[in-house]
């Protein structure tokens, strides 16, 4: 082969695709061993390691603009669930679900300790020092 044609440009997709030999001759109406010829040829080879090569690039790509998006929304969420304990911590007028959400967000500061239980101290860095203050002037309306 000195070039590839048409039929041989539909091969490559349908090699990219994960397809053998005998699916592509069964879809292209093709002996397999025309397509196995095709295929085993220097030109096509080389053909088909840049087609994967840009293919994997692309899906490489949605894979992390995917990723980017999810985490964005993650990120939204759950200043969203943040809010949602903090509203329960103050308007709330039943004691139970106002302890739940005081709980929650002290795990989520503290991490699970459970003070209940009479572990004694608790031990916090600046970081978790901060995340607190804000939450103690969110709740309070402080900005």
């Amino acid at each position: 082969m000195k070039r590839l044609l048409p039929r041989h440009h539909r091969i490559l997709d349908l090699c990219i695709q994960g397809l053998n030999s005998g699916s592509i001759a069964e879809i292209l109406g093709m002996h397999k061993d025309s397509i196995s010829l095709i295929t085993r040829s220097p030109l096509f080879q080389d053909a088909l390691a840049r087609r994967r090569d840009k293919h994997t690039e692309t899906v490489d790509q949605k894979d992390a603009e995917t990723l980017t998006r999810s985490r964005a929304l993650l990120e939204e969420a759950s200043e969203q669930a943040a809010q949602t304990q903090i509203d329960l911590l103050d308007e709330d007028k039943n004691d139970s679900i106002r302890l739940r959400a005081s709980q929650h967000i002290l795990d989520r500061v503290f991490g699970d300790v459970d003070l209940s239980k009479g572990q004694g101290k608790v031990e916090i860095n600046a970081k978790q020092v901060q995340v607190l203050q804000l939450a103690i002037n969110e709740s309070v309306g402080i900005s």
